[in-house]
């Protein structure tokens, strides 16, 4: 009985194996040269593909990020045409007798748009 428990447990242990992958993630827009050269000899030419992929993803990112700055600057103009506008309309209340209105609005317009600069500008040091 003893042996045929022995045994037992042996074809148990030998039916189960365990197995292992290893993957590895990596952020670069092309492989390892030692991933290429394997991936050469599979398909020629690929090599060439993950370089104009390459290229080509850098290419998009320098166009976002110079549309992102274009946008910035556009943004940037219409706030201070705005805080300009707001200004001379409560030098206009001013002049037609509200002047406490006038001035608190302006205070109010002049100190949000300084918050706004100041944190688009921490905001910008942070992301690089």
């Amino acid at each position: 009985m003893d042996k045929l428990a022995t045994k037992a447990a042996s074809n148990t242990q030998q039916s189960h194996f365990l197995a292992q992958q290893t993957i590895s993630i990596q952020r670069l827009p092309i492989p390892s040269s030692e991933e290429l050269a394997k991936l050469e000899t599979i398909k020629p030419g690929i090599t060439q593909q993950f370089m104009d992929m390459a290229l080509n993803e850098q290419k998009h990112r320098h166009e976002m990020n110079f549309k992102e700055q274009k946008s910035s600057i556009y943004a940037q103009r219409w706030a201070f045409a705005s805080v300009v506008l707001v200004c001379v309309l409560c030098g206009i209340g001013f002049y037609f007798g509200f002047g406490t209105q006038s001035a608190s609005i302006a205070c109010s317009v002049i100190v949000a748009s300084i918050f706004a600069f100041i944190g688009s500008k921490v905001k910008n040091k942070t992301s690089e």
